[in-house]
Order: structure tokens, then sequence, then C-alpha cells
């Protein structure tokens, strides 16, 4: 997988075993311009391509999406405010 970030473009492109390339691009609509598309034009030169639009949802918006989560996520505030955390040693994990 590549990951490039050309302005504020993330890009992910990655060739698949019958050598389909797929990329997704992340993008903010109003940070489209001519540039973009020539990028585009540039990977894929002269290839038929099908380009999708999917608006992406906000992260806070999806961890807020269920009741659970609500209520869990309510609940880790509420720990963290008291001083009710844990230290963990990253490193531990990281050596294994």
């Amino acid at each position: 997988m590549l990951i490039i970030k050309p302005k504020r473009i993330r890009i992910f492109a990655a060739k698949l075993k019958n050598k389909i390339m797929y990329t997704s691009f992340q993008v903010k609509a109003s940070e489209l311009d001519e540039a973009f598309i020539e990028g585009i034009k540039a990977i894929y030169k002269s290839k038929n391509i099908t380009i999708i639009i999917q608006e992406d949802q906000d992260t806070t918006e999806y961890l807020l999406s269920t009741e659970a989560n609500r209520k869990h996520l309510s609940k880790a505030i509420k720990n963290v405010k008291k001083g009710n955390t844990s230290k963990v040693d990253i490193d531990k994990y990281l050596k294994k």
C-alpha cells in the first residue's frame, strides 16, 4: 500500500492480484482543483477508470452514532476527569 500526502490530499493505492489498481483519495471538496485532475491523469494515463464520490462520516459523529457508544464514551470521559486512569508500558507490548 502506498500512502502519499501532497498538500492535504491523502492517497491510498494498492495493486491487487489481478493487477487492477485501487486508489482512494481523501480530500475536502473545497480543495479539489485542476492539479488534482491532472494527478489522476498522470497515474492512470489512458486507462478507463471509474470515479465514485462518497461523503466521509465525521469520526465524532460515528463514535456517537449508537446509544452504547455514547454511554461508553461518556463513562470514559467521566473517569478521566476523576483521575481514574491507568498507566500502560507501551514498550512492553511493542517488544513482543
